[in-house]
Protein backbone atom coordinates (compact mmCIF):
# COMPACT_ATOMS: atom_id res chain seq x y z
CA UNK A 1 0.00 0.00 0.00
CA UNK A 2 1.41 3.55 -0.98
CA UNK A 3 2.34 5.76 1.94
CA UNK A 4 3.13 9.19 2.77
CA UNK A 5 6.65 9.64 4.33
CA UNK A 6 4.96 12.04 6.86
CA UNK A 7 3.27 8.22 8.16
CA UNK A 8 6.93 7.08 8.32
CA UNK A 9 8.07 9.93 10.13
CA UNK A 10 5.26 9.84 12.96
CA UNK A 11 6.23 6.44 12.91
CA UNK A 12 9.97 6.49 13.51
CA UNK A 13 10.18 9.77 16.02
CA UNK A 14 12.18 11.79 13.02
CA UNK A 15 10.91 14.78 10.87
CA UNK A 16 9.64 14.56 7.70
CA UNK A 17 12.69 15.52 6.08
CA UNK A 18 14.68 13.00 7.25
CA UNK A 19 12.61 10.33 7.11
CA UNK A 20 12.34 11.60 3.38
CA UNK A 21 16.13 11.27 2.71
CA UNK A 22 15.65 7.93 4.34
CA UNK A 23 13.11 6.81 2.09
CA UNK A 24 15.02 7.83 -1.07
CA UNK A 25 18.26 6.01 -0.14
CA UNK A 26 15.93 3.03 0.05
CA UNK A 27 14.53 3.76 -3.23
CA UNK A 28 18.46 4.35 -4.72
CA UNK A 29 18.85 0.43 -3.10
CA UNK A 30 15.71 -0.46 -5.60
CA UNK A 31 13.80 -1.41 -2.12
CA UNK A 32 11.31 1.44 -2.64
CA UNK A 33 9.61 3.04 -5.44
CA UNK A 34 8.21 6.65 -5.26
CA UNK A 35 4.69 7.78 -7.17
CA UNK A 36 2.12 10.43 -6.54
CA UNK A 37 -1.46 10.22 -4.84
CA UNK A 38 -4.07 12.45 -5.18
CA UNK A 39 -6.08 12.68 -1.66
CA UNK A 40 -9.71 12.01 -2.75
CA UNK A 41 -11.02 13.86 0.41
CA UNK A 42 -9.00 17.26 -0.33
CA UNK A 43 -8.25 19.56 -3.46
CA UNK A 44 -4.36 20.54 -4.51
CA UNK A 45 -1.19 18.98 -5.02
CA UNK A 46 -0.99 14.89 -5.14
CA UNK A 47 1.48 13.61 -2.46
CA UNK A 48 4.40 11.67 -3.05
CA UNK A 49 3.73 7.96 -1.70
CA UNK A 50 6.61 5.29 -1.52
CA UNK A 51 6.02 1.73 -2.11
CA UNK A 52 7.31 -1.60 -1.72
CA UNK A 53 9.20 -3.24 -4.60
CA UNK A 54 9.99 -6.81 -5.49
CA UNK A 55 13.16 -6.58 -4.12
CA UNK A 56 11.76 -5.42 -0.68
CA UNK A 57 9.02 -7.90 -0.65
CA UNK A 58 11.59 -10.61 -1.40
CA UNK A 59 12.95 -9.93 1.60
CA UNK A 60 9.78 -10.68 3.77
CA UNK A 61 9.69 -14.41 2.14
CA UNK A 62 13.32 -15.30 2.92
CA UNK A 63 14.18 -17.27 6.50
CA UNK A 64 15.26 -14.75 8.38
CA UNK A 65 18.26 -17.09 9.29
CA UNK A 66 19.01 -16.41 5.55
CA UNK A 67 19.32 -12.62 5.85
CA UNK A 68 21.25 -12.49 9.01
CA UNK A 69 23.48 -15.59 9.98
CA UNK A 70 22.76 -15.77 13.43
CA UNK A 71 25.76 -17.98 14.35
CA UNK A 72 28.32 -16.28 12.46
CA UNK A 73 27.23 -12.79 14.03
CA UNK A 74 27.52 -14.09 17.46
CA UNK A 75 31.17 -15.34 16.41
CA UNK A 76 31.70 -12.36 15.36
CA UNK A 77 30.22 -10.31 18.30
CA UNK A 78 33.01 -12.50 20.33
CA UNK A 79 36.06 -11.75 18.47
CA UNK A 80 35.52 -8.03 18.56
CA UNK A 81 34.67 -8.33 22.33
CA UNK A 82 37.89 -11.14 22.77
CA UNK A 83 39.99 -8.01 20.85
CA UNK A 84 38.96 -5.31 23.17
CA UNK A 85 39.76 -6.92 26.25
CA UNK A 86 43.04 -8.04 24.98
CA UNK A 87 43.70 -3.71 24.54
CA UNK A 88 42.73 -2.72 27.89
CA UNK A 89 46.90 -3.64 29.29
CA UNK A 90 48.15 -1.89 26.27
CA UNK A 91 49.97 0.82 25.58
CA UNK A 92 47.78 3.85 23.24
CA UNK A 93 50.89 3.45 21.02
CA UNK A 94 50.37 -0.58 21.21
CA UNK A 95 46.89 -0.39 20.75
CA UNK A 96 46.75 1.96 17.99
CA UNK A 97 49.00 -0.40 15.89
CA UNK A 98 46.96 -3.77 16.78
CA UNK A 99 44.12 -2.00 15.62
Amino acid sequence: MPVHYETFAKSTSVSKWTEYDRLKELEKLGYLTRDYAVNPSETGRSQIVFLPTAKAASLFEQKRSEVFNLEERHKTKEKIHEFLNSLKNCSLSDTIQKV
